[in-house]
């Protein structure tokens, strides 16, 4: 495993835990971290032993978006450039949700612009109570573009163009009313009933099915009835062999309740 500059890393109970370490900055990220962040979800991928992988940040800033130092350097680059630029920081988004393991953010303080659209690509968010959620962008002339990707399949139209074009930020309840926060806690112990909900989690879900179900949010979601119907029928084909499947039938024809 790599040493990471902008990023800690480490493992614990089956959960790998990613956090952005650039509070100076608000935790607003560059090229090096992104490049950071995609390393160590991919190394977290290939562990057996992890589960879960939790993304976060500190107290104060989950993430703040592009950091305006990086986008300054940004001017003098060219189009092509720009685009690898672009295209290397939606890769990040994509590979979270393409991540077979369960990735889940924990926010606290401040997810804005990219910052949101960085925690709402996980598969779950747990919020603390004090946190923070906007897109701020066009206050400044930017233009959301990756948050409008992420979140106009979370929200709908209506409630985005709100939030865009009002570049308002809204409360970490105002969130979960929307249904993007899965989890509310105490600012004053996040941390630690947010990991106690993520080892509730592990014990009670098979992992291996978790990364079936993310395949199907990914490629099936896309798909017309028909099409979608054929590819969740050729993944349950495959799935009844598996180790987890007849683990599961068993525990069920005994009445057991499973711990995984």
């Amino acid at each position: 495993m790599a040493e990471y500059k902008t990023i800690h890393y480490n493992i614990d109970k089956r959960i790998a835990t990613i956090t952005i370490k650039r509070a100076d900055y608000g935790n607003s990220i560059d090229y090096l971290t992104t490049k950071e962040i995609r390393d160590a979800l991919e190394y977290s991928e290939k562990l057996s032993d992890v589960r879960v992988i939790v993304l976060k940040g500190n107290k104060k800033f989950f993430c703040t978006g592009v950091d305006l130092n990086y986008l300054l350097k940004l001017r003098e680059f060219s189009i092509e450039e720009n685009k690898y630029d672009t295209e290397f920081t939606a890769d990040l988004l994509l590979d979270i949700q393409r991540n077979s393991k369960l990735v889940v953010a924990l926010v606290e303080g401040y997810a804005l612009g990219l910052g949101w659209a960085l925690a709402q690509s996980c598969d779950l968010v747990m919020a603390s109570e004090k946190a923070v959620f906007g897109i701020p962008e066009l206050k400044r002339g930017f233009l959301p573009l990756m948050a409008f990707s992420i979140l106009i399949n979370h929200i709908g139209q209506a409630r985005l163009k709100q939030l865009i074009y009002s570049a308002e930020n809204i409360t970490a309840q105002q969130a979960y009313e929307l249904g993007l926060v899965y989890k509310l806690f105490p600012s004053e112990n996040f941390g630690v009933l947010a990991y106690d909900e993520i080892e509730k989690l592990i014990d009670k879900t098979a992992g291996g099915g978790i990364g079936v179900i993310k395949k199907l949010f990914v490629d099936a979601n896309k798909m017309p009835m028909e099409p979608a119907l054929k590819f969740t029928a050729r993944m349950l084909a495959h799935a009844r062999n598996t180790q987890e499947y007849l683990i599961g039938i068993d525990s069920f024809l005994k009445n057991e309740i499973l711990k995984w």
